[in-house]
């Protein structure tokens, strides 16, 4: 340089801006989507590359962590309102939103990444970016006239209500509530939704969008599943040491990106390949237990489980059941007849508290209707209350054992089983009934949700059932705690 002459110098200098303006320009064509398997070959579909040549108005891009589906979903917003996507037409101008968990979030995630993909030349030079007063982005201005608003999932819902937009994409899992608001938006414009996700929560979408898209009975929804490893970007060193510090079930999730067990899942121990078996006759070798749980604003449910000499249980039945509680009785007396019309027998029937109340409406004791039903339809056993005082965690506690798969001698199982096919809300409950995201203090309890069927076995356990013969007194026992202090119940009618 000391060489150069001053008009050489500013030559220099002009070439070197130039080349720094050519490289802005060409930003978006420096990216290459890899394939999912650690490289770039685009004939495999799968990875980044599957997900931007998709067509369709729904995509679910699950993988594990640092595989490369925010720096995907960056790239398609980018494409999309610049009107440079190889793959898929927008006209332009055209208005996106992207999500994230918060906006701090955001700004630590999707921020960073903006920055370095989004050509300066392409952003309305006038204000290319907004802010809100505690300096988050809001919203990202084009040149061509398109924009992209960002939104965060704390936001109130209604917000998204009255929009229509282009495309949405979804950074990390969103609540249903937010998903239905904005496919609203969408419909008038034609559906462009994905979702760039690792699968630690929300169990809703694995129910209503993943598991239809893999098995293909939603045919406008695509899924894309790859590990972090097959990321040929990502820092294999790092990432080792990662996966290290993990646990069998977040190395599933957060490496390998699958949906095996959420996080956050009260009985994890339940693996439906263990439990879940072809149902068999029940004989006269099975005493039958019922759980009840009346509700005021949903159906009223109900669950049996058989019990074998050996203590093992099946859940053998269900019943949701949206009417009186008259006709619950019914229902209920029919239910009974199916199961024991091989030789079992009812030996208890448990409820929740909530049973033996005033109906506000009819001014009657529910209980006594209910019992009133059952002795109509020529039934015995009647319903009684279960010790729910203090028994809820210590209920649990006996589900995860009861789920626990362990070494019988030669084979391995759980010490309960659930009848394929008739027990399907027992069974959706167990996959995901939670813990709450933040524990804040004093005794966490779950969710109150995916527990209409999971409180009926608690009930059922909480009365230490086993296997009884027809001679032998009926009385029957229950625990207070987790395992102690047994005390007696009521005679039961027989």
């Amino acid at each position: 340089m000391e060489q150069l002459t001053k008009t050489e110098i500013i030559n220099t200098i002009k070439l070197l801006d130039g080349q720094i303006h050519a490289l802005d320009a060409n930003k978006l064509s420096l990216y290459k989507p890899h394939d999912g398997c650690g490289g770039f070959d685009p004939s495999i579909e799968n990875g980044q590359i599957a997900f931007h040549r998709s067509q369709a108005p729904i995509r679910m891009m699950v993988t594990g962590n640092r595989g490369g589906k925010t720096e995907a979903s960056i790239m398609e917003a980018s494409w999309l309102a610049t009107g440079t996507h190889p793959y898929r037409k927008m006209k332009i101008p055209c208005k996106g939103k992207l999500y994230g968990e918060s906006f701090p979030v955001i700004m630590e995630t999707l921020w960073p990444k903006l920055e370095k993909w989004l050509p300066k030349s392409a952003l309305d030079p006038r204000k290319p970016f907004h802010f809100n007063q505690m300096g988050y982005l809001t919203r990202i201005n084009f040149l061509c006239g398109s924009f992209i608003a960002i939104g965060s999932y704390d936001q109130e819902y209604d917000k998204a209500e009255g929009s229509d937009w282009d495309f949405v994409g979804f950074d990390e899992p969103p609540p249903r509530e937010l998903f239905v608001a904005l496919m609203r938006g969408l419909v008038d414009r034609g559906i462009c939704m994905w979702f760039s996700m690792t699968p630690l929560k929300e169990a809703w979408i694995y129910d209503e969008l993943w598991q239809p898209g893999v098995a293909g009975t939603k045919k406008h929804v695509e899924t894309f599943n790859w590990s972090s490893y097959g990321n040929p970007y990502v820092n294999k060193e790092a990432l080792d040491l990662f996966a290290s510090d993990l646990t069998p079930d977040e190395r599933l999730v957060r490496i390998e990106g699958l949906f095996k067990k959420l996080q956050g899942l009260v009985i994890k121990t339940y693996e439906p390949e263990y439990s879940d078996i072809e149902p068999f006759e029940l004989d006269d070798n099975f005493s039958i237990y019922e759980g009840l749980d009346v509700h005021s604003d949903k159906p009223n449910c109900a669950l049996w489980k058989a019990i074998d000499q050996d203590g093992f249980r099946y859940a053998v039945g269900e019943l949701s059941f949206d009417g009186g509680i008259y006709d619950f009785g019914q229902a209920i007396a029919e239910y009974r007849n199916e199961l024991c019309k091989e030789g079992a027998r009812i030996v208890a029937s448990i409820s929740d508290n909530s049973l033996n109340q005033k109906d506000m409406m009819f001014k009657i004791n529910q209980k006594d209707e209910l019992c009133r039903s059952l002795r109509e339809a020529g039934e015995a056993v009647m319903p009684v209350m279960a010790n729910k005082r203090n028994w809820v965690l210590p209920g649990i506690k006996k589900m995860i054992d009861l789920f626990r798969v362990i070494d019988h001698g030669g084979w391995k199982g759980p010490t309960e089983y659930l009848f394929d096919g008739c027990v399907p809300n027992y069974k959706s409950n167990l996959l995901h009934y939670q813990w709450p995201d933040k524990i804040i203090s004093g005794v966490t309890m779950p969710v109150k949700k995916w527990d209409d069927f999971i409180d009926p076995s608690r009930y059922i356990e909480s009365i230490a059932p086993k296997f009884t013969l027809p001679s032998e007194q009926a009385l029957v026992h229950t625990y207070k705690g987790a395992y102690s202090e047994r005390l007696s119940y009521a005679d039961r009618r027989s």
